[in-house]
Protein backbone atom coordinates (compact mmCIF):
# COMPACT_ATOMS: atom_id res chain seq x y z
CA UNK A 1 0.00 0.00 0.00
CA UNK A 2 1.18 3.39 -1.11
CA UNK A 3 2.10 5.97 1.35
CA UNK A 4 -0.21 9.29 1.38
CA UNK A 5 3.20 11.09 0.11
CA UNK A 6 3.42 8.58 -2.50
CA UNK A 7 0.09 8.47 -2.85
CA UNK A 8 0.32 12.21 -3.84
CA UNK A 9 2.69 11.48 -5.95
CA UNK A 10 1.31 8.96 -8.15
CA UNK A 11 -1.72 11.18 -8.84
CA UNK A 12 -0.28 14.50 -9.47
CA UNK A 13 1.98 11.97 -11.86
CA UNK A 14 -0.52 10.23 -13.89
CA UNK A 15 -4.15 11.79 -13.29
CA UNK A 16 -3.59 13.34 -17.15
CA UNK A 17 -3.79 9.98 -18.42
CA UNK A 18 -7.40 9.66 -17.12
CA UNK A 19 -8.50 13.15 -18.67
CA UNK A 20 -9.60 13.99 -22.41
CA UNK A 21 -6.80 14.64 -25.06
CA UNK A 22 -7.93 18.55 -24.54
CA UNK A 23 -6.28 18.40 -21.21
CA UNK A 24 -3.05 16.89 -21.93
CA UNK A 25 -0.88 20.34 -21.73
CA UNK A 26 -2.86 21.20 -18.25
CA UNK A 27 -0.55 22.19 -15.42
CA UNK A 28 -0.83 19.51 -12.37
CA UNK A 29 -0.15 20.63 -8.79
CA UNK A 30 -0.52 19.93 -5.19
CA UNK A 31 -1.46 22.80 -2.78
CA UNK A 32 -2.41 22.74 0.87
CA UNK A 33 -5.58 24.69 1.88
CA UNK A 34 -6.63 24.79 5.78
CA UNK A 35 -10.13 24.52 5.96
CA UNK A 36 -12.61 24.88 8.51
CA UNK A 37 -11.82 23.84 12.24
CA UNK A 38 -8.20 23.88 11.23
CA UNK A 39 -8.13 21.14 9.07
CA UNK A 40 -5.39 20.81 6.72
CA UNK A 41 -6.35 19.40 3.14
CA UNK A 42 -3.93 18.81 0.06
CA UNK A 43 -5.91 20.67 -2.81
CA UNK A 44 -5.53 18.94 -6.22
CA UNK A 45 -5.08 21.77 -9.11
CA UNK A 46 -5.44 20.72 -12.81
CA UNK A 47 -5.23 23.75 -14.67
CA UNK A 48 -4.93 25.40 -18.09
CA UNK A 49 -1.74 27.76 -18.13
CA UNK A 50 -4.02 30.28 -20.37
CA UNK A 51 -6.78 30.06 -17.07
CA UNK A 52 -7.32 31.67 -14.19
CA UNK A 53 -9.57 29.06 -12.18
CA UNK A 54 -9.33 25.76 -11.83
CA UNK A 55 -11.98 23.41 -9.09
CA UNK A 56 -10.03 22.58 -6.21
CA UNK A 57 -10.20 18.25 -5.29
CA UNK A 58 -9.28 17.66 -2.04
CA UNK A 59 -7.30 14.35 -1.79
CA UNK A 60 -7.57 13.35 1.88
CA UNK A 61 -10.96 11.59 1.28
CA UNK A 62 -9.43 9.53 -1.97
CA UNK A 63 -6.60 8.52 0.00
CA UNK A 64 -9.07 7.21 2.65
CA UNK A 65 -11.02 5.62 0.43
CA UNK A 66 -7.54 3.77 -1.03
CA UNK A 67 -6.62 2.83 2.71
CA UNK A 68 -10.47 1.24 3.10
CA UNK A 69 -10.06 -0.84 -0.35
CA UNK A 70 -11.18 1.45 -3.24
CA UNK A 71 -8.67 0.55 -6.18
CA UNK A 72 -6.18 3.49 -7.89
CA UNK A 73 -8.00 3.07 -11.10
CA UNK A 74 -11.38 3.91 -9.28
CA UNK A 75 -10.08 6.43 -7.51
CA UNK A 76 -7.75 8.06 -10.95
CA UNK A 77 -11.25 7.64 -13.13
CA UNK A 78 -13.48 9.68 -10.24
CA UNK A 79 -11.08 12.68 -9.66
CA UNK A 80 -11.46 12.37 -13.37
CA UNK A 81 -14.87 12.55 -13.92
CA UNK A 82 -15.16 15.47 -10.65
CA UNK A 83 -12.68 17.30 -12.96
CA UNK A 84 -14.64 17.47 -16.40
CA UNK A 85 -18.30 18.08 -14.68
CA UNK A 86 -16.81 21.14 -13.45
CA UNK A 87 -14.44 22.43 -16.11
CA UNK A 88 -15.79 26.49 -16.38
CA UNK A 89 -14.98 25.97 -20.00
CA UNK A 90 -13.67 29.80 -20.33
CA UNK A 91 -11.82 31.98 -18.16
CA UNK A 92 -13.45 34.32 -15.32
CA UNK A 93 -12.65 37.42 -15.59
CA UNK A 94 -11.02 38.11 -12.05
CA UNK A 95 -12.14 41.66 -12.43
CA UNK A 96 -15.58 40.49 -11.63
CA UNK A 97 -15.53 38.90 -8.83
CA UNK A 98 -13.48 41.92 -7.59
CA UNK A 99 -16.90 43.91 -8.00
CA UNK A 100 -18.97 44.48 -5.80
CA UNK A 101 -22.21 45.36 -7.99
CA UNK A 102 -21.24 41.50 -9.65
CA UNK A 103 -21.61 39.18 -6.75
CA UNK A 104 -23.56 40.95 -4.02
CA UNK A 105 -26.61 38.66 -4.74
CA UNK A 106 -24.39 35.74 -4.41
CA UNK A 107 -23.00 36.05 -0.92
CA UNK A 108 -23.93 33.70 1.59
CA UNK A 109 -23.31 32.94 5.32
CA UNK A 110 -21.77 30.21 7.26
CA UNK A 111 -21.02 29.03 10.51
CA UNK A 112 -18.45 27.41 11.96
CA UNK A 113 -17.12 26.85 15.65
CA UNK A 114 -15.03 29.72 17.16
CA UNK A 115 -12.81 27.94 19.57
CA UNK A 116 -11.73 25.77 16.73
CA UNK A 117 -11.32 28.01 14.00
CA UNK A 118 -9.23 31.20 15.13
CA UNK A 119 -6.44 30.92 12.60
CA UNK A 120 -8.67 30.59 9.89
CA UNK A 121 -11.02 33.29 11.20
CA UNK A 122 -7.84 35.83 11.36
CA UNK A 123 -7.73 36.08 7.53
CA UNK A 124 -11.42 36.35 7.06
CA UNK A 125 -14.14 39.41 8.15
CA UNK A 126 -16.41 37.27 10.67
CA UNK A 127 -18.63 38.23 13.54
CA UNK A 128 -19.21 35.94 16.88
CA UNK A 129 -22.83 34.73 17.50
CA UNK A 130 -23.11 32.94 20.51
CA UNK A 131 -19.69 30.09 20.67
CA UNK A 132 -19.66 30.48 16.98
CA UNK A 133 -18.61 32.64 14.22
CA UNK A 134 -20.14 33.79 11.10
CA UNK A 135 -18.25 33.74 7.67
CA UNK A 136 -19.56 34.98 4.11
CA UNK A 137 -18.25 33.50 0.42
CA UNK A 138 -19.83 34.21 -2.68
CA UNK A 139 -21.54 31.07 -4.26
CA UNK A 140 -19.35 31.22 -7.76
CA UNK A 141 -21.90 28.81 -9.44
CA UNK A 142 -24.45 30.75 -9.41
CA UNK A 143 -22.42 34.07 -11.33
CA UNK A 144 -23.48 34.59 -14.86
CA UNK A 145 -20.01 32.99 -16.14
CA UNK A 146 -20.04 30.09 -14.32
CA UNK A 147 -23.67 28.74 -14.91
CA UNK A 148 -23.14 25.54 -17.38
CA UNK A 149 -20.61 23.75 -14.66
CA UNK A 150 -22.17 21.43 -13.05
CA UNK A 151 -21.09 21.11 -9.64
CA UNK A 152 -20.82 23.73 -6.98
CA UNK A 153 -17.77 26.63 -6.67
CA UNK A 154 -17.63 28.71 -3.89
CA UNK A 155 -14.83 31.68 -3.27
CA UNK A 156 -14.62 32.86 0.76
CA UNK A 157 -14.32 36.30 1.61
CA UNK A 158 -11.35 37.35 2.61
CA UNK A 159 -9.94 40.75 4.55
CA UNK A 160 -8.30 42.13 0.50
CA UNK A 161 -11.83 40.74 -1.40
CA UNK A 162 -13.82 42.97 1.65
CA UNK A 163 -11.74 45.77 0.70
CA UNK A 164 -12.39 45.92 -2.49
CA UNK A 165 -15.68 46.05 -2.43
CA UNK A 166 -15.65 49.05 -0.66
CA UNK A 167 -18.28 47.67 1.89
CA UNK A 168 -17.98 47.45 5.64
CA UNK A 169 -18.50 43.74 7.84
CA UNK A 170 -22.23 45.05 8.97
CA UNK A 171 -23.11 45.53 5.23
CA UNK A 172 -21.55 42.49 3.80
CA UNK A 173 -23.49 40.70 6.92
CA UNK A 174 -27.29 41.72 6.19
CA UNK A 175 -26.18 41.51 2.39
CA UNK A 176 -25.44 38.19 3.56
CA UNK A 177 -28.27 36.73 5.59
CA UNK A 178 -30.59 38.57 3.14
CA UNK A 179 -29.73 36.50 0.50
CA UNK A 180 -29.67 33.31 2.56
CA UNK A 181 -33.27 34.12 3.31
CA UNK A 182 -34.44 34.42 -0.07
CA UNK A 183 -37.53 32.24 -1.24
CA UNK A 184 -35.88 28.55 -2.70
CA UNK A 185 -32.49 29.15 -1.13
CA UNK A 186 -33.45 27.86 2.30
CA UNK A 187 -35.50 24.64 3.41
CA UNK A 188 -37.45 23.49 5.97
CA UNK A 189 -38.48 19.54 6.22
CA UNK A 190 -39.69 16.99 8.61
CA UNK A 191 -37.09 14.95 9.45
CA UNK A 192 -38.96 11.76 8.60
CA UNK A 193 -39.10 13.05 4.81
CA UNK A 194 -35.36 13.59 4.93
CA UNK A 195 -34.80 9.84 6.10
CA UNK A 196 -37.13 9.12 3.59
CA UNK A 197 -35.73 10.39 0.58
CA UNK A 198 -32.78 9.34 1.49
CA UNK A 199 -33.96 5.42 1.98
CA UNK A 200 -35.53 5.33 -1.43
CA UNK A 201 -32.13 6.63 -2.85
CA UNK A 202 -30.52 3.90 -1.51
CA UNK A 203 -33.21 1.61 -2.47
CA UNK A 204 -33.47 2.73 -5.91
CA UNK A 205 -29.22 2.75 -6.25
CA UNK A 206 -29.79 -1.31 -5.45
CA UNK A 207 -31.67 -1.61 -8.51
CA UNK A 208 -35.46 -1.21 -6.94
CA UNK A 209 -38.21 0.43 -8.95
CA UNK A 210 -38.79 3.98 -7.45
CA UNK A 211 -42.48 3.16 -6.48
CA UNK A 212 -41.68 0.16 -4.58
CA UNK A 213 -38.67 2.06 -3.41
CA UNK A 214 -41.37 4.98 -1.98
CA UNK A 215 -43.90 2.26 -0.66
CA UNK A 216 -41.35 0.26 1.41
CA UNK A 217 -39.70 3.68 2.33
CA UNK A 218 -42.79 5.26 4.10
CA UNK A 219 -44.03 2.22 5.60
CA UNK A 220 -40.87 1.66 7.28
CA UNK A 221 -40.30 5.18 8.49
CA UNK A 222 -43.58 5.62 9.11
CA UNK A 223 -44.39 8.10 12.65
CA UNK A 224 -47.42 10.44 12.49
CA UNK A 225 -45.80 11.97 15.94
CA UNK A 226 -42.75 12.94 14.38
CA UNK A 227 -41.87 16.81 14.72
CA UNK A 228 -38.42 16.74 14.21
CA UNK A 229 -37.60 19.16 11.57
CA UNK A 230 -34.25 19.78 9.50
CA UNK A 231 -33.24 23.02 8.79
CA UNK A 232 -30.78 24.08 5.86
CA UNK A 233 -29.90 25.99 2.72
CA UNK A 234 -30.95 24.63 -0.73
CA UNK A 235 -27.91 21.87 -2.19
CA UNK A 236 -27.26 20.87 1.92
CA UNK A 237 -23.85 22.65 2.19
CA UNK A 238 -23.06 24.68 5.01
CA UNK A 239 -26.60 25.52 5.78
CA UNK A 240 -26.78 25.68 9.48
CA UNK A 241 -26.03 29.00 8.98
CA UNK A 242 -29.54 29.89 7.80
CA UNK A 243 -30.70 30.18 11.44
CA UNK A 244 -28.69 33.75 11.27
CA UNK A 245 -32.29 34.89 9.08
CA UNK A 246 -34.98 35.49 11.85
CA UNK A 247 -38.07 35.55 8.42
CA UNK A 248 -36.58 31.47 8.10
CA UNK A 249 -36.92 30.98 12.20
CA UNK A 250 -40.01 32.80 12.33
CA UNK A 251 -41.44 30.44 9.74
CA UNK A 252 -40.05 27.29 11.29
CA UNK A 253 -41.83 28.72 14.71
CA UNK A 254 -44.83 28.73 13.11
CA UNK A 255 -44.53 25.15 12.00
CA UNK A 256 -43.97 23.89 15.10
CA UNK A 257 -46.17 25.91 16.98
CA UNK A 258 -43.86 27.91 18.87
CA UNK A 259 -40.57 27.87 20.89
CA UNK A 260 -38.48 25.17 19.88
CA UNK A 261 -34.69 24.26 20.46
CA UNK A 262 -32.25 23.97 17.86
CA UNK A 263 -29.57 20.77 17.61
CA UNK A 264 -26.53 21.59 15.91
CA UNK A 265 -26.01 18.16 13.29
CA UNK A 266 -23.03 19.81 11.32
CA UNK A 267 -21.69 23.34 9.55
CA UNK A 268 -24.37 22.14 6.86
CA UNK A 269 -27.41 21.38 8.56
CA UNK A 270 -29.60 21.72 12.25
CA UNK A 271 -32.48 19.72 13.57
CA UNK A 272 -35.46 21.72 15.07
CA UNK A 273 -37.43 19.92 17.68
CA UNK A 274 -40.53 21.80 19.42
CA UNK A 275 -40.02 22.93 22.97
CA UNK A 276 -43.40 20.55 24.18
CA UNK A 277 -41.23 17.25 23.09
CA UNK A 278 -38.34 17.80 25.26
CA UNK A 279 -38.95 17.67 29.11
CA UNK A 280 -35.33 17.19 30.16
CA UNK A 281 -32.25 19.65 28.47
CA UNK A 282 -29.39 17.14 30.03
CA UNK A 283 -30.74 14.25 28.15
CA UNK A 284 -30.56 16.72 24.39
CA UNK A 285 -27.34 17.25 25.42
CA UNK A 286 -26.36 14.04 25.81
CA UNK A 287 -28.31 13.06 22.69
CA UNK A 288 -26.12 15.54 20.61
CA UNK A 289 -23.02 14.78 21.51
CA UNK A 290 -23.73 11.46 21.15
CA UNK A 291 -24.85 12.58 17.63
CA UNK A 292 -22.10 14.45 16.54
CA UNK A 293 -19.79 12.02 16.52
CA UNK A 294 -19.36 11.31 13.21
CA UNK A 295 -18.18 14.92 12.73
CA UNK A 296 -16.33 15.34 15.58
CA UNK A 297 -12.82 16.39 14.53
CA UNK A 298 -13.78 16.77 10.74
CA UNK A 299 -14.32 20.13 9.18
CA UNK A 300 -17.93 19.52 9.15
CA UNK A 301 -17.78 19.76 12.91
CA UNK A 302 -20.00 22.69 14.42
CA UNK A 303 -21.04 22.40 17.84
CA UNK A 304 -22.48 20.23 20.70
CA UNK A 305 -24.30 23.17 22.50
CA UNK A 306 -27.82 22.76 22.25
CA UNK A 307 -29.38 26.11 20.95
CA UNK A 308 -33.42 27.72 22.50
CA UNK A 309 -35.30 29.98 19.61
CA UNK A 310 -37.75 32.03 21.99
CA UNK A 311 -40.85 32.79 19.08
CA UNK A 312 -42.10 35.43 21.47
CA UNK A 313 -38.72 37.21 21.24
CA UNK A 314 -37.36 35.96 18.08
CA UNK A 315 -33.95 35.49 19.92
CA UNK A 316 -31.78 32.47 20.21
CA UNK A 317 -29.71 31.45 22.93
CA UNK A 318 -27.64 28.67 24.25
CA UNK A 319 -29.65 25.93 26.45
CA UNK A 320 -28.89 26.22 30.06
CA UNK A 321 -27.82 23.22 30.75
CA UNK A 322 -25.51 23.16 27.56
CA UNK A 323 -21.52 23.32 27.80
CA UNK A 324 -21.03 26.99 27.63
CA UNK A 325 -23.17 27.41 30.63
CA UNK A 326 -21.27 24.59 33.00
Amino acid sequence: MLSYEEFKDKISREILDYLPDEYSDYEVSIVPTLKHNEKNLDGLLIKDSNSNIAPNIYLNEFYEAYRDGVTLKEIFEKIAELRTMTDPGMNVDPKKVLEYSYVKDHIYVCLVNYDLNRRYLSERPFRRFMDLAVLYYVNISECDLMKNISGRMIMCITHDLLKSYNITEDELYKVAVKNTGRPGKYVINNIRDEVVKLRIEHLVSEGIDEETARKGAEEEFFDPDCDMMVLSNEDGLRGAAVILNKDILKKAADIVGGDFYILPSSVDEVFILPFRMMENEENLIDMVYEANTPVRGTDKYLSDNVYFYDSKKREIGIAKSSACHK
